[in-house]
């Protein structure tokens, strides 16, 4: 590669030296012109060959247009064409090794989206169970909720009778109060005053009441205790029973006997019987009932108020 020395001084032409004489004397075939340009061409030639000078691409040209023209300009000048990555094996193995690594990484990332098509599948079907057990639990929860109101509805039916009975039991029954205890008091003593109560306060003779038996509710000694009488025949029982409205505003007072939910209802309906008296309203309780102007209330505990009773009354919860 390069340019003879022959080809030099053609281009640039030849200097003779005088053979003889005292002065120096140079005698030049070319001008000044031509030796300007020769250094010019030598400079060029000097940065082709070191391949870090190239024409200006323009604006309009792209990199790769530079490269190619680069390329044409070394061969031309130089007759040879640059070298290439296949002509060097330290390149050719990295190309290589890239390719491999290209290779191992495509069929890693297979496998990865593989395995993770199969656990989404997994998810997919692990869901699918999930559902359907959720809709089984859901139905089963509907079913039991269905049993549970049966069955809430029959315990009630069964307190309600239960209560029924017990009410049934505590029908003959009155209970005296107000009258004075004594120490130690026996039944025959309490039943001696149930009769004087009567004769004495209610016109009617209480030797004449047959009673199964007379005692005070409890034995407790802080104030006197109620007196439960109860009555062998119950039309003396009503007898006695509507004779006591003349002990109002008195110490004395005689009320039926009730079941606990009976008392409980009354004692919460016994607030709209004293706002509806205060209206001026004929209003009164009938076992747990209250009567309004002709109206009959129920106490209904799921709106924890009293409502018109309709037809068949609907059970209290």
């Amino acid at each position: 590669m390069g340019v003879s020395i022959d080809i030099w001084r053609a281009r640039i032409g030849t200097f003779s030296l005088p053979s003889s004489g005292t002065g120096v004397r140079h005698d030049c075939d070319v001008s000044v012109g031509a030796v300007c340009l020769a250094l010019r061409l030598v400079m060029f030639a000097t940065l082709l060959l070191s391949g870090d000078v190239e024409t200006n691409p323009g604006p309009n040209q792209s990199s790769q247009q530079s490269s190619d023209k680069r390329q044409t300009r070394q061969t031309t000048l130089f007759g040879s064409k640059p070298s290439t990555s296949s002509e060097n094996p330290e390149l050719g193995d990295v190309l290589r090794e890239l390719r491999n690594m290209k290779c191992d990484l495509s069929k890693k990332m297979d496998k990865m989206a593989t395995d993770l098509n199969r656990k989404i599948d997994s998810l997919v079907d692990d869901m699918q169970e999930i559902k359907q057990e959720l809709t089984e639990a859901r139905e089963e929860t509907a079913r039991l909720a269905d049993e549970n109101k049966v069955l809430t509805e029959q315990v009630y039916d069964l307190n309600n009778e239960l209560d029924s009975m017990r009410g049934q039991m505590k029908r003959d029954n009155l209970i005296f109060k107000g009258i004075e205890q004594d120490e130690d008091e026996s039944w025959d003593q309490s039943e001696a005053k149930v009769r004087s109560l009567i004769s004495e306060k209610l016109g009617i003779d209480g030797q004449c009441i047959e009673f199964d038996r007379v005692h005070r509710l409890t034995s407790a000694r802080s104030r006197p205790q109620p007196i439960i009488a109860k009555f062998n025949r119950y039309q003396q029982r009503k007898q006695v029973y509507e004779a006591a409205k003349v002990l109002k505003d008195t110490e004395f007072k005689v009320t039926e006997d009730f079941t606990k939910r009976v008392r409980d209802i009354r004692r919460k309906l016994g607030h709209h019987l004293a706002a509806a008296r205060a209206e001026g309203k004929r209003a009164f309780l009938s076992y747990d009932k209250l009567k309004i102007d002709g109206t009959t209330y129920i106490y209904d505990n799921a709106c924890d108020d009293i409502r018109p009773l309709s037809g068949r009354s609907t059970r209290n919860r």
